[in-house]
């Protein structure tokens, strides 16, 4: 049976606000089943374990004050997929990540952001969580792919489209 659109998105609700009220690692960890993937740039995390390793440094380098200049973008939901942009300020003007629940719980992940000083999370790239699946080093490069129209939500508070589509540019990164 479909994992109804108004579980998951209470779930990745409920992620979003243990993070920006600053709950602690424990209560963003716990939205996550036992055998969680989460899967960034350049690493894969496998479990809780080593999902909450993630969350202890990305807390860790997040810039001064990043928390309360966080904004919810966008916030799209079919069943048991959600998916959301967000930005802090200049510091990340680009973020986005992809959830799976199943059960209620966040069974998969996927994470990716754009950060105007990439050296800030550098090491979240590549001081990996001891028994991580490390893909690749993170690149100190980027560089913009494509730029097209992206509909946003008009307030953090709602999902679905807006009236007026903004220009991102959105970017990845290449090896040296």
């Amino acid at each position: 049976m479909p994992v109804e659109t108004s579980v998951t998105e209470t779930v990745v609700r409920h992620h979003l606000e243990a993070l920006l009220q600053q709950k602690g690692v424990a209560a963003i960890v716990s939205d996550y089943d036992e055998e969680a993937r989460f899967i960034g740039e350049d690493t894969i995390y496998r479990g809780k374990q080593q999902i909450h390793g993630f969350f202890e440094n990305f807390i860790a380098a997040l810039p001064v004050g990043a928390v309360d200049r966080f904004t919810l973008r966008s916030l799209w939901v079919d069943r048991d997929l959600a998916y959301i942009t967000w930005s802090v300020g200049g510091d990340v003007p680009l973020g986005t990540d992809t959830f799976v629940v199943d059960n209620g719980k966040i069974v998969a992940q996927t994470f990716a952001m754009y950060a105007t000083s990439p050296t800030d999370f550098h090491s979240l790239f590549v001081s990996p969580v001891s028994g991580v699946s490390s893909v690749r080093r993170s690149s100190e490069r980027w560089y913009p792919s494509m730029t097209r129209p992206v509909r946003t939500n008009s307030s953090p508070g709602s999902f679905g489209p807006a009236s007026a589509p903004s220009s991102v540019t959105t970017f990845i990164s290449m090896p040296p």
